[in-house]
């Protein structure tokens, strides 16, 4: 249930910096602030579907 809304809000988050990212694009806003916040939210992304719980050895 947790890991449904965290999922959501990513895809929720994406979108809106993609729209960002758009209207960057058609210079409604300036694109040295839509790009990095779309990398970072990008990144972040990644990040939280292919982190895994790995094993790391003992203390």
């Amino acid at each position: 249930m947790k890991k449904t809304f965290q999922l959501l809000f990513v895809l929720i988050v994406l979108s809106l910096t993609f729209i960002l990212n758009l209207l960057g694009l058609m210079r409604l806003f300036p694109m040295i602030l839509t790009l990095p916040i779309f990398f970072i939210t990008i990144y972040l992304t990644l990040s939280f579907f292919f982190y895994r719980n790995t094993f790391r050895g003992f203390k």
